[in-house]
Formats: structure tokens, C-alpha cells, sequence
């Protein structure tokens, strides 16, 4: 034991000191030389003798061996030769000369000896990483080229490609091998290594890598969930202080009785923590009662259990006209397309028209439809055939005097989808595109497809099963306009019209 800390004090003042190509005593030279060590040695202070005989011992991590036996060499005279036995382990070794006649020990010389080029770096030879199925965890594995050079590996983790690294954890230089945990899914993480070299180089970086884990997060559930009439709307109010709560949604029912259903679009993350939410009076009906719930979604599309429900009873006391009631599309072999409504027979009189509005799924706001007026006693208007997604509300009038809107009805196709920017989302990673889509349970699919703009049209660049939710494509060039758009192909092999146009620069 105290020779091998006699021993890594000595490595340690080497290697501090910068390496040399040649390392003497004063009988004793060795020399680096195309990856052997060249010994010279030439005793000197002995007389009588024309010969001697010498052991030449070589120490190092490998522990210690005799690489020359019982050789005669002359007693004044340079002596050379090579140890071959370390091309293929480089390190720093100290030889040792006993020099005999006979038995009897006559001098023990040493010397130090950097078996590798000046030039001899640590290199990351290979680095990978994979996330764990089903968990957070993150194996990263790596292979190192002339480790025995490093004092110690740095990992690091950024969410970004070129910057904003930070340290995971420091290991030494004979580790390869470590799991880190993550806090986030199906969003890229990438990975470096820093390395430490003994005396005083410059600290070395490998090329970074990305692990993409996939795993369940379920947020908490909203709390503190509140329910109030505002003039003619119902202000919603809930806290949620979960990190991993990435959105919102609020569920609502009709007279305590059937599913609820989803009731507003995802709300976004608030840095306060603190969510409001109106259900607009178009959505109302006097003297009907609402419950309300609020779930919690995380990047990994997993919600939480729902808040507590809320009741309240919505009242309006202003005199309005009545409201159409039953609205819906109907259409007659895909051709002619009717927005439908029904109004109050006893109270048809009061109306002496109709107001109709529409929004598009990707509009914040209804917008009335041009050159649409039905007159009284039109309880339909002809309409082009409406987009998945499209919302439409009827209003009553009479001059000045307006009714409430209709409930909304939003028309559903579902091979007419077009997967807005709620569902996908996309991240460059080195040079290809990570694009992944919320999958619709409800809906059998045989597969989706991905197009990308060529200038001129859109062209087929993947066929992806039906089962997957996302896609890594190498037809993407970084820093040009592309363009992307997400198909669904039904059991009947009919493509769906595809979603919005997805842009990433």
C-alpha cells in the first residue's frame, strides 16, 4: 500500500509537470519512440569488472514485472533496449535497474517513462443514451480513448442543442456508465461530456447527444374550484400549482344528468398559478343548473384526476327574444349542406329574422356569415359543406331587439380533421424533425401520413402506423422555410383532408 501512494504521488508531480519525450537519472534515460520506451543505461562507479548483469523491472496500473532477466551487458559501456510490451498500454510507468555481479546487488537505478505521443488526448470514442420504458430514467453509456490521461468526466444536461448546458453530476475518469432522472416527456434532452485532464489542459467536450424519454406524468388535480354568475356569464375560478401541469380543460354537464363533456379548449399554464374561465352566455339557458369540473394535463397528454364539481343555477331576468333552440347540420348525400335550428311556435310572431355566426377552428372569435339572413318563419339556411371543427350559433331579431344565441353546435368529421396546432408539435433535433400528434382513441385509423411542401405541392415524405403518436424525419433543413402537414388514412383507405399547415424554420 505505501508504494502505490508512493507511486500515484509520483504520477500525479509527472503528469502536473507537463510531459517530456525523454526522462533521465543520472545512469538511467528513457525515451518514447513509436510506442515502445527506449531504456539507456550505463553503470558506472565499478571496477575490477568487464561485465555485469542487470534485472530490469517495470512498474505501472498492470502491477509490476520483470521484462529482462539475468542480461549480461558491459560494464562501461551505454546499454540500450526496448520495452514492446506497451503498444497497446499507453500510461506512465517507472523502470527500475538492478545491476548484479553474481548474487550480489551492486546498484538500483530508476526512471519515469510517458508511454504516449505529446500529443495524446482523451477522446469520447462513442456516447449514447436511451430513456428507460416506462420511466424517467435516462441510461447514458460512453466509451473513452486514453482514459488514463483524465482526472475526472463532468456530465452535463441542457434542453437546448449548442447551449445552456449545466452540470448532472462530476465522475472519474474510469467511469462509463450513468443514469440520470428527468422531469419531463417526449421532449428532447441532451447530453455532454466535459473532460478533465491531470495538470493544467484545457477542459475537453464531446459532440452532445439527445435522449427523447417517454413516460406517464399525472399532474394534480385543480383545486380550490369556484363557480359564479357575472352579469350574463359563469366565471369559473381554480389553483393549480403543479410544475407538470402543462394545461387545462373544464368539463361540464346539463341538469345533473349525463357525461360531461369538454367545455372549453386547453388553457395554458399561468405563471400565478391562478385560472379563471367564462361560459359565455351564448352557451347558457335561464333557470337551467351547470356542473363544472377542471382536469390537468402534462407534456406526456396524461390528466389528472378531476377537481372537485361545482353547481350553479344560471339566471337571466333581462326580456329577450327567444332563442333558437336545436342546432344542427344536416346534409343529403354529401351535396347540400342546412344549418337547422328550431324556435318557440307561440313566440315565432316576435322574430322577424335570424343572425347567423360561424367560427373556424382556427378563429378566436365567431364572425357573422355574409349573405345570410333567413327571414321569419326559415327555421334552416343553405350553407358550403362546413370543416371539422367548425362552430356555428343562431341569433333572433327583430330590429333592435336580440335574442340570446343558440347553444353552439360544431360540426364533426372525422376523416376531415385537421389537427390544429392543439395536437401537434415539432422540435429540431441535429438534422432531422420530431414531430408528434395527439392520436384520437375513438377513431381506427390504418396509418397517417406526412407531407411536406416541395415548392409547387405538398409530397408524401413518411407512412407512419396507426399506433404511433410521433415521428423523427430526416426531411428537414434547418434555418429554410418547411412546411409540414399530417394526413389520417380510415379502414376505407380514405385521407382525411390533413391538418393545418405545421411551419418550422
Amino acid at each position: 500500500m505505501k508504494y502505490l501512494i508512493l507511486l500515484c504521488l509520483s504520477v500525479l508531480a509527472i503528469r502536473g509537470s507537463g510531459q517530456q519525450k525523454v526522462t533521465t537519472t543520472a545512469n538511467l534515460t528513457a525515451k518514447y519512440d513509436g510506442g515502445d520506451i527506449v531504456l539507456s543505461y550505463m553503470p558506472t562507479g565499478l571496477t575490477g569488472t568487464d561485465s555485469v548483469f542487470i534485472d530490469v523491472y517495470r512498474n505501472g496500473l498492470d502491477g509490476r514485472r520483470l521484462i529482462r532477466k539475468h542480461k549480461k551487458i558491459a560494464a562501461f559501456k551505454v546499454t540500450q533496449f526496448a520495452d514492446t510490451t506497451i503498444r497497446q498500454k499507453p500510461g506512465i510507468y517507472e523502470y527500475q535497474v538492478e545491476l548484479r555481479r553474481d548474487t550480489a546487488l551492486l546498484l538500483r537505478d530508476r526512471v519515469w517513462a510517458l508511454a504516449y505521443p505529446e500529443d495524446a488526448r482523451p477522446v469520447v470514442g462513442k456516447f449514447s443514451g436511451i430513456g428507460l420504458e416506462g420511466s424517467n430514467a435516462v441510461a447514458l453509456s460512453w466509451k473513452m480513448e486514453n482514459s488514463f490521461l483524465l482526472r475526472s468526466i463532468t456530465l452535463l444536461r441542457s434542453r437546448k442543442k449548442d447551449m445552456d448546458f449545466v452540470p448532472v453530476t462530476t465522475l472519474s475518469g474510469t467511469d462509463s456508465l450513468y443514469v440520470d432522472r428527468v422531469n419531463d416527456a417526449n421532449e428532447p434532452f441532451f447530453y455532454r461530456l466535459d473532460l478533465s485532464t491531470y495538470g493544467n489542459g484545457p477542459v475537453l467536450s464531446s459532440a452532445s447527444i439527445y435522449v427523447i424519454p417517454q413516460f406517464k406524468i399525472q399532474p394534480l388535480s385543480p383545486v380550490s374550484i369556484h363557480a359564479e354568475q357575472r352579469k350574463n356569464a359563469v366565471i369559473l375560478s381554480w389553483e393549480n400549482a403543479d410544475k407538470y401541469a402543462r394545461a387545462f380543460y373544464v368539463k361540464k354537464r346539463t341538469h345533473n344528468t349525463g357525461a360531461f363533456v369538454t367545455a372549453s379548449s386547453a388553457l395554458t399554464k399561468s405563471r400565478l398559478n391562478k385560472y379563471e374561465w367564462t361560459d359565455t352566455v351564448s352557451s347558457l339557458v335561464p333557470g337551467e343548473m351547470y356542473q363544472y369540473y377542471v382536469v390537468a394535463e402534462s407534456n406526456s397528454f396524461d390528466q389528472s384526476v378531476p377537481s372537485d364539481t361545482v353547481t350553479i343555477a344560471y339566471v337571466n331576468k333581462e326580456a329577450v327574444l327567444p332563442a333558437p333552440q336545436d342546432l344542427r347540420v344536416l346534409t343529403a348525400n354529401d351535396t347540400t349542406y342546412r344549418l337547422v335550428w328550431t324556435i318557440d311556435s307561440l313566440r315565432q310572431g316576435e322574430v322577424a329574422g335570424f343572425k347567423i355566426l360561424r367560427k373556424r377552428k382556427s378563429d378566436a372569435e365567431f364572425v357573422p356569415m355574409s349573405n345570410v339572413l333567413p327571414g321569419n318563419g326559415m327555421n334552416y339556411v343553405e350553407i358550403l359543406k362546413p370543416k371539422d371543427g367548425d362552430t356555428f350559433k343562431v341569433q333572433a331579431i327583430n330590429g333592435s331587439l336580440l335574442s340570446r344565441f343558440s347553444e353552439s353546435f360544431t360540426y364533426r368529421n372525422a376523416f376531415d380533421k385537421e389537427f390544429g396546432p392543439r395536437y401537434l408539435k415539432a422540435a429540431a433535433i441535429e438534422k432531422s424533425l420530431y414531430v408528434k400528434w395527439l392520436k384520437d382513441e375513438d377513431l381506427k385509423l390504418k396509418a397517417y401520413r406526412l407531407y411536406k411542401w416541395t415548392g409547387k405541392s405538398f409530397a408524401l415524405i413518411e407512412t407512419i402506423l396507426s399506433s404511433q403518436d410521433h415521428v423523427l424525419t430526416k426531411k428537414y433543413v434547418a434555418g429554410q422555410l418547411n412546411l409540414y402537414k399530417l394526413t389520417a388514412i380510415n379502414m376505407n383507405n380514405e385521407e382525411s383532408r390533413g391538418t393545418e399547415v405545421l411551419q418550422v424554420n
